[in-house]
């Protein structure tokens, strides 16, 4: 139940992120302050390219927007948030959204360990799996979606 979850968010958020870096663009960030720094170049990218989440995960993702809140080695929080719109990715964005259905919360430490991984999805796995990445569902639809992904995997 828990590597559904683990694997939709985790393969979503992370190679979402390289994928849109990779396939669309020069960006490779290797920190979470350089990734930062990049989003509005990513989120321009986003307007031209078309990147799809993996039809697996549409169930759960489609029509969505993640936050992900960061916390920084200064003490401060950085955040940002993904929209899904009919199965891509839309937008990445640091302005506020009012709504969002899932809340990721990490340490700069572990994004910069994950950016840095050769295999960004068995990092983050890893870390969620040890405690150093929360992940909430929020509201009833993905309450739900989050529960019944975890009874069939």
């Amino acid at each position: 139940m828990k590597k559904v979850i683990i694997v939709l968010l985790g393969f979503f958020l992370f190679l979402a992120l390289t994928s849109a870096q990779v396939d669309c663009t020069n960006f490779t960030p290797t920190t979470t302050v350089a990734l930062l720094s990049q989003m509005p170049q990513i989120n321009a990218q986003l307007e031209i390219c078309n990147i799809q989440i993996p039809e697996d995960f549409n169930f759960a993702l489609n029509n969505n927007n993640i936050f992900v809140l960061i916390d920084m080695n200064s003490g401060e929080t950085e955040a940002f948030y993904i929209s899904i719109v009919e199965g891509k990715i839309s937008s990445i964005n640091q302005d506020p959204l009012d709504e969002y259905s899932y809340y990721v919360v990490l340490s700069e430490s572990t994004m910069d360990n994950i950016l840095q991984s050769d295999n960004k999805l068995d990092t983050f796995l890893t870390n969620l799996d040890n405690g150093n990445i929360m992940v909430d569902a929020r509201g009833f639809i993905a309450t739900m979606t989050w529960f019944f992904a975890n009874l069939f995997f």
